[in-house]
Formats: structure tokens, sequence, C-alpha cells
């Protein structure tokens, strides 16, 4: 025979209690899962990511200084001091400066900006290009930055600034 207590497990009064959470736990967790969730957006706010335009261009040596000749459309997102990353075609040249000066050109009859470089000589160019002629070459310049929760936003929204 089953002992009897003075609380009955089965009442419907008991199950009420065991089934229903404390207030107090409830609204504090949800406090803190949202406390968690802004901090986590303000950090992914502030992150800032690096955005990056890669160009075709042209390296040339002048007076024993480095330039490069890029197309105008893409001399728009070019400023001074800006730092430039450049890389030879085939991948066998790559070396870095920045950009010391920006002038109008007009190469072959096309509108083209000559960029002189800072931070990099002639000395660093490979030996089969230490001649007069260009070198065609792949450049990368940072351009900006952008807040990680703006590229995320972006992205979803398919909106961009």
């Amino acid at each position: 025979m089953p002992s009897k207590t003075k609380y009955e497990i089965r009442s419907q009064e008991v199950q009420e209690v065991l089934n229903t959470p404390p207030r107090f736990l409830i609204f504090w967790g949800n406090a803190f899962i949202m406390v968690l969730f802004l901090v986590g957006l303000l950090f992914l706010g502030r992150y800032k990511i690096a955005q990056k335009a890669n160009f075709p261009a042209q390296l040339t040596k002048t007076n024993g200084a480095l330039g490069i000749i890029v197309d105008t459309t893409f001399s728009a997102q070019l400023k001074a001091g800006q730092k430039v990353k450049f890389k030879t075609k085939d991948n066998n040249f790559i070396s870095e400066g920045s950009i010391k000066e920006i002038f109008d050109t007009s190469i072959d009859r096309n509108n083209k900006k000559y960029l002189t470089l800072s931070g990099c000589s002639s000395n660093d160019l490979p030996h089969k290009s230490n001649s007069d002629r260009p070198v065609n070459i792949d450049a990368e310049v940072q351009v900006g930055e952008e807040s990680f929760l703006h590229l995320f936003v972006s992205k979803i929204f398919g909106s961009h600034h």
C-alpha cells in the first residue's frame, strides 16, 4: 500500500507549480540574452573591414623611381598616401609601396593617370623588367573601411550605401 504524504504529487496545484517556471528567471534570462545580442551588434558595428580594389596597371620606371600607369576609370578611387600592393601577371614579383602623387597624362591617346610611388625603388623590379618598358601588373589598393554590420546588412537586403 502506498504511503500517504502531506503533499499529493499528482494533484493539480502541485503540477501547476512544477510546470510554471519562476517569472524572475524568465525575465532575467531574456534580459541577459538581449544584452548579449546588443553587445554583439555593438561589436560588429565597430569592427571595420578593409575594402580593397583590384585593377590592372602598368609598372614603370622613371628616373630611378617607380610609378604606376592606371586607366582613369580606376583612378577615381585612388588618393595620395594610400598603400598599394602589386604583383606581376605571373605572380613572380610582389611588392608594395604607397601613392606619392597622381598626375594626369595622355599615354597612347587614352586618358590615364600616372601615380608616383614611395616606399619602393626601381631596384625592387625583377631583373627581366629593369628596362624602361612598362610591366603589366595587378594592383591592389585599400579604398576604405566598412563595418562588418553594414556589410552584413547590405548583403541581406541587397542595398549598398
